[in-house]
């Protein structure tokens, strides 16, 4: 990580992720 290309890349990966984290444990009643 760390060059120009990648960390955008892997912000938006990481964005990604955790909106999937979070529908899914809405979904499951957690929070």
């Amino acid at each position: 990580f760390g060059n120009r290309v990648a960390l955008p890349l892997t912000r938006y990966a990481y964005d990604r992720f955790a909106d999937l984290l979070y529908a899914w444990n809405r979904r499951k009643g957690r929070w």
